[in-house]
Parts: C-alpha cells; sequence; structure tokens
C-alpha cells in the first residue's frame, strides 16, 4: 500500500452523537479510497448510524504477528486480502467473522463470481511469454500480507523449478501500484497485479497498455473478505449483510457502482476460502524452507 504519514487516516461522516460505525480498508490506495468511502456512506444509511472509515496504508490486511484492531474495538469492519483473514480465524477465539457477501467485479473470467485473479505483468518490451519464462526474472510485489501479489507468485515459481535463490529476486514495492510504476521504469521485471487494480489502471491510465502486458494469469481466488468483528450485536451484523444484499439493486446505485467496476454482490462463506487456505499454506512453507536455506548459506560463510 502507498504509505501516508501515520499509516492511518480516518474520515467520518454524518454529526450524530450516536456511536459511529468504524470501518477500515487495508486495500487503498491500490482500489481506490472512493469506493469505500461510498460503502461506508451507504452502510451509515442504511443502518442509521454515522460512519468512520480509516484507511491503513502499510499493509494489505492486520500483520499476522500482531495485534488485531477489532479484538480491541477499534475496528467494526474489514476490508483486506484474504491471508489476513485466514491467520485471524486460526486464532483462539477468532476476533472476526465473514461477512456472508462478497463483491462482484466486471471481469469476463469471473463469469459472475465474487473472485479475481493474479496477473502477471511484464513490459511490452520484454521477451517472457509465460510464468515460465520469468523464473529468474526480478520480481516486486506489494507486501507480505497479500496473496495475489506475493504468496501466489512463491507458489507459482515453486511449480515452475525455483529454488531459494528466487527469495533474493524479489522486492518489496509497497502496493500494486508502485509495482507497476516499478515495472514501466524497468526497476523489476514482473510482478503479480491483482486482476482488480490492473482493470481500474487500465481504464485510468489508457498508456499502460502499450506499455505492459499480461504474460499469464493465477487463480481464480476468492474475492477479498468483508470482515466484521465477532462482538458486533448480531442485529447489526445482520442488517449490514441485508444492506449489501441490496447494493446493486437501486438503478442509480448500480450506475455509481460501475465506476469501479462493480457489477454485483454474491454469497460467501468460510468454505470458499479453503482453496486459498491451501495455496498459503504451501507458501508459507515453502517461504519458510527457503528463507532457513538462505540463512543456512549466509551462516556458513
Amino acid at each position: 500500500m502507498e504509505r501516508y504519514p501515520g499509516g492511518v487516516r480516518e474520515a467520518r461522516e454524518g454529526g450524530s452523537d450516536t456511536p459511529a460505525l468504524r470501518l477500515r480498508t487495508y486495500l487503498t490506495p491500490s482500489i481506490p479510497e472512493s469506493l469505500f468511502s461510498y460503502l461506508a456512506g451507504y452502510l451509515g444509511q442504511c443502518l442509521g448510524v454515522p460512519t468512520e472509515l480509516q484507511v491503513e496504508t502499510r499493509h494489505s490486511g492486520p500483520p499476522r504477528d500482531a495485534a488485531d484492531p477489532f479484538t480491541g474495538g477499534e475496528v467494526d469492519v474489514g476490508f483486506f486480502c484474504a491471508p489476513p483473514y485466514i491467520w485471524l480465524c486460526e486464532r483462539p477465539g477468532p476476533p472476526v467473522e465473514l461477512l456472508p457477501l462478497g463483491l462482484v467485479f466486471a471481469d469476463a473470467r469471473a463469469a459472475g463470481r465474487p473472485v479475481y485473479f493474479s496477473d502477471i505483468v511484464v513490459r511490452a518490451d520484454h521477451p517472457a511469454r509465460s510464468f515460465a519464462d520469468l523464473v529468474d526474472a526480478r520480481w516486486g510485489y506489494n507486501d507480505r500480507e497479500s496473496l495475489s501479489g506475493y504468496y501466489s507468485v512463491l507458489q507459482a515459481a515453486a511449480d515452475h523449478g525455483a529454488d531459494a535463490s528466487f527469495l533474493g529476486r524479489l522486492r518489496e514495492t509497497g502496493s500494486h501500484l508502485a509495482s507497476l510504476r516499478a515495472l514501466r521504469r524497468g526497476a523489476i521485471d514482473a510482478a503479480a497485479i491483482d486482476s482488480t487494480v490492473l482493470a481500474l489502471r487500465w481504464r485510468r491510465d489508457r498508456t499502460l497498455r502499450t506499455a505492459l502486458r499480461v504474460v499469464d494469469s493465477l487463480g481464480p481466488w476468492p474475492i477479498q473478505p468483508i470482515v466484521v468483528r465477532r462482538t458486533l450485536p448480531v442485529r447489526v451484523k445482520a442488517a449490514m449483510a441485508s444492506a449489501l444484499g441490496a447494493l446493486v439493486h437501486a438503478p442509480a446505485r448500480r450506475r455509481i457502482l460501475r465506476r469501479w467496476l462493480i457489477s454485483g454482490v454474491a454469497p460467501m462463506t468460510d468454505a470458499d476460502f479453503d482453496v486459498e487456505r491451501a495455496a498459503l499454506g504451501r507458501a508459507q512453507a515453502l517461504e519458510q524452507a527457503w528463507g532457513a536455506m538462505v540463512g543456512g548459506r549466509q551462516n556458513s560463510r
């Protein structure tokens, strides 16, 4: 994610003395803050409460070994990548639960499902034609909470014969947008970009279509989860689910949502993330094994 001073910014809508519904996005700026601001305002209107949108820019979700903002009641609703959701669910007494709906983006490959892809992007003049041609390349990734940008790449690299030296060719850029900029500059050779992020950037910056190209795709992956604090009142969670389920019912809202390429919402369950649990488990094992091998080589020098 892009780095803002202080990491988390807050914006509040509504002047009521009623406690605000606190939402936090970890997906901005790669997915525009305006989308989450719209969703916050919509939910606040449906529930009749003021809303507070927090923008976390240092990670794609709560880091695995850090304190989370749900246990302490700092945040009620979160938008972030699947690995942090999986990690939080693995904790004793998980602090979050899945809101049983996911956004559907206008991608023909998704076929109306709440899924996305890791698009493997290179410069237009790079000779690669598939992932197999990039095992020895210099890779950029957004952060280590991301499945699309980091963990999916580790797994695919291993499938194509990479060894521990692959870790040395990885460079953390801070966001999908920063990875795209690094590609254009030639600072890296390849990056796995969230397909929604890439589609939004294609539309906003037409020059990207001539500067960069997609050589492969990984996935599909279940769309990033929308999670709620487990200790929220049941009626509040039910009201949010009902509101999101009706998000695209009104023609006016459908027109507005098209600016972020949202075409609908669809049911989701925790079981939908089992494919990501399997991929994440394998990728984390590779990361640990490769890291140990690299560390062992350095210590033997």
